[in-house]
């Protein structure tokens, strides 16, 4: 849990003030739970720590996402129960379900004829979007109501300006805001920088944050620790090593002592640069200052060992952490999971699986278990592939066509036919390759050796099932549709043979000579020349005649 810094304040006119909270855009490391200085205004993720490259978490941008959700249109029969909506709700959910046009700033107008400190300031921190709240300031600002109401623009306030234009990737306007503060008499503190370093390391402007950090220092105004670890995680984040490193030894002069999200920030940065020997320097100086690794700490220490193909090193790691009642998170669990795979370590990989599996945690990435399958197949070990799509299931995770086709696949080539069948028979009961979720389609080296048996083993019927099912996502498996043609006839279904035929026909898909011979011998076996002879018909017209066959057809023949 990282910290939080609330931008909550007294109500200043009207008594509107609402529960709220600041969104971070942008997350890094974190640590333990522990009181946040009352200048910090935002603080790191701890998911970004963990994170494989240069550039921010794309998970930074989900607190975003579930705002959207949880305001989006309700049933006004659903809400007769619910307390009345503060005006500050209201005008934000009119600016997530409308364009911002004349009309809605004139419907916005109707519910509040004039505005005030705590209203403005309560509808920019509840906004869903940072482009709501810069639309609706510039609006506010334009019509002249904050100086004919006495509107006070203070600190707080051009915070969550510049945090919105940050979150809006307008990097200059925020620096514009920032500026202003001073043209307007508003007092800036280090609650202001460290917003503005924030913007400006998340774009790469790492010359800027440091021009910056030395006005603030002209101005007197002293660093704090979330200042520092702010600006070292964007040094790290523009690939400024020794910029980072500066800094680091610069806090400890001044007698600010490095936290935890300090030392998981340096570890990060030294794991992103491929310096895991600085990495653990880093790992046992916090140790040695009794600073407690979070998992935070252990997992980016793991993720490390294990791009530079230190595995026992990082899964000796594992055993600590857990050894401290430390337990890994779903992040752990995805760096572990293809890790170990690479490594071929498939046995540590199912024991890691079913840990994950009782905790009910499921991975961030979900194209893990396409390399697990993957993996336990070519370690020749199907059981383990099985047990894989069991844990999807228990864990909540769609399960597509292309998962079933993998095992489907191996087990046809171990002449496993019967475990074949089965997940045939799952795919087709659960409409798999039909659910419009499913992005992972069944390869044609899974498909057709399971329709070529079942073809030839009396179950042509739910072949076919699985192919039109295959057909209505676009597949048009020549191989597979001769299959079904030569199933049909074995069988002595030659009329549904015919009917392939002709689909086959309207989608001009090449049709096999051996499945046209296997068709008309089944008419002939059923007494039926004159439906072999339209057969026959049929393959002339298709080009692939046969003289033994018109001899057969002619002469009532058959072999």
């Amino acid at each position: 849990m990282g910290y939080h810094i609330a931008f909550s304040k007294p109500f200043q006119l009207k008594p509107r003030v609402c529960q709220i909270s600041l969104t971070p855009s942008l997350y890094f490391c974190t640590s333990i739970p522990t009181p946040a200085p009352a200048e910090d205004p935002v603080s790191p993720n701890p998911e970004t720590t963990a994170s494989p490259g240069p550039k921010p978490d794309p998970k930074t941008e989900t607190p975003n996402v579930a705002q959207e959700k949880q305001f989006q249109r309700i049933p006004r029969a659903k809400q007769q129960h619910r307390s009345p909506e503060k005006l500050e709700d209201i005008i934000c959910r009119m600016m997530a379900n409308r364009d911002w046009t004349t009309r809605l700033q004139n419907s916005i107008r109707a519910l509040v004829p004039e505005f005030d400190h705590s209203l403005v300031y309560n509808v920019l921190h509840g906004a869903r979007k940072p482009d709501h709240a810069l639309q609706f300031f510039r609006w506010v600002e334009r019509a002249e109501d904050m100086p004919k109401k006495g509107f006070e623009l203070d600190e707080d306030m051009f915070v969550v300006l510049i945090d919105s234009y940050g979150k809006a990737g307008i990097v200059q306007e925020s620096v514009k805001m920032f500026s202003k503060m001073k043209e307007l008499g508003v007092q800036r503190s280090v609650k202001s920088y460290d917003t503005l370093f924030k913007v400006i390391v998340r774009k790469g402007r790492y010359m800027m944050a440091k021009r910056f950090f030395n006005k603030m220092l002209d101005e007197g105004i002293g660093p704090t620790r979330h200042t520092y670890n702010v600006l070292i995680w964007g040094f790290f984040l523009s690939m400024r090593l020794r910029t980072a490193v500066r800094f680091f030894e610069d806090m400890k002069v001044r007698g600010i002592s490095p936290d935890v999200v300090t030392y998981n920030t340096m570890i990060n940065g030294y794991y992103r640069l491929k310096r895991m020997e600085d990495a653990e320097k880093m790992f046992v100086e916090m140790k040695a200052k009794d600073i407690a690794p979070t998992v935070i700490s252990y997992t980016t220490m793991i993720k490390g060992y294990f791009e530079v193909d230190r595995i026992n090193d990082g899964l000796r790691l594992l055993e600590e952490m857990k050894s401290f009642g430390i337990k890994p998170n779903n992040v752990t669990y995805t760096t572990l999971l293809p890790g170990l795979c690479d490594a071929g370590k498939m046995t540590e990989t199912r024991g890691i699986l079913k840990e994950m599996a009782m905790r009910r945690i499921a991975p961030k990435d979900n194209t893990i278990f396409l390399k697990l399958l993957n993996s336990h197949c070519k370690a020749v070990d199907l059981k383990a592939a099985v047990d894989v799509l069991d844990a999807m299931i228990k864990l909540s995770i769609p399960t597509e066509a292309g998962h079933y086709g993998i095992l489907i696949e191996n087990f046809c080539k171990a002449e496993e036919y019967d475990q074949a069948v089965k997940l045939v028979d799952k795919v087709i009961e659960n409409d798999i390759i039909l659910s419009p979720q499913s992005t992972l389609e069944m390869e044609s080296s899974a498909y057709n050796p399971v329709i070529q048996y079942l073809c030839s083993h009396g179950q042509t019927g739910k072949a076919e099932i699985l192919f039109r099912q295959l057909l209505k996502k676009g597949v048009e498996d020549p191989l597979a549709f001769n299959n079904l043609i030569c199933g049909h006839a074995k069988e002595g279904t030659p009329d549904s043979a015919f009917e392939i035929l002709r689909i086959m026909g309207r989608k001009g898909i090449p049709r096999d000579a051996n499945a046209y011979r296997l068709l008309i011998e089944s008419y002939l076996r059923k007494g039926e020349p004159a439906d072999a002879k339209t057969a026959l018909d049929s393959m002339i017209e298709d080009g692939t005649p046969s003289r033994f066959i018109r001899v057969q057809v002619r002469d009532g023949e058959f072999v």
